[in-house]
């Protein structure tokens, strides 16, 4: 017996792991439906974002809500959508691509996966109000656009 065993109590030692029947496929269900429910969730948050735009860009309140070099928005491609853009707005410079997230940790998330580098990220939490979401998107949107017209940053391009 080993020296540096001889102390232990073998009726207090943790029990060995145990493989429960079917852990591994459970495992991989709560995965994929922890999966679906966070692709529900960007879907339902992007929805909320045009619905907005939708709402405000055809009201009344357009000219005092949005400067007059905001033009609109449009959905991005599934081929967009793969390199980064759930969105642009579409601006007197061209088209601003946005990245659209429920959460900052989704917004993390993409900041280390992708080339996040000319992309406006705007995080849109649950229960945001449409004038958060039109102003939190102007403020990001202007700011990138000065950005863009000083020389110091430039959009990503997408073909």
């Amino acid at each position: 017996m080993n020296e540096n065993n001889d102390n232990i109590d073998p009726f207090h030692l943790p029990a060995p792991r145990q493989r429960i029947p079917g852990s591994r496929r459970k495992r991989e269900n709560i995965a994929q439906q922890i999966k679906k429910a966070n692709e529900e969730r960007g879907i339902m948050t992007e929805k909320k974002f045009f619905d907005v735009f939708l709402r405000y860009l055809q009201g009344k309140e357009r000219q005092q809500l949005l400067p007059w070099w905001f033009y609109g928005v449009e959905r991005a491609t599934p081929h967009h959508d793969k390199k980064g853009a759930d969105a642009f707005v579409l601006t007197d410079i061209g088209k601003i691509p946005v990245q659209i997230k429920s959460s900052m940790a989704g917004a993390k998330q993409f900041l280390n996966k992708q080339c996040h580098e000319g992309i406006v990220i705007i995080v849109i939490h649950k229960g945001i109000s449409d004038g958060r979401i039109l102003s939190k998107t102007r403020s990001f949107v202007s700011k990138f656009r000065q950005e863009v017209m000083s020389g110091s940053r430039k959009c990503k391009e997408f073909e």
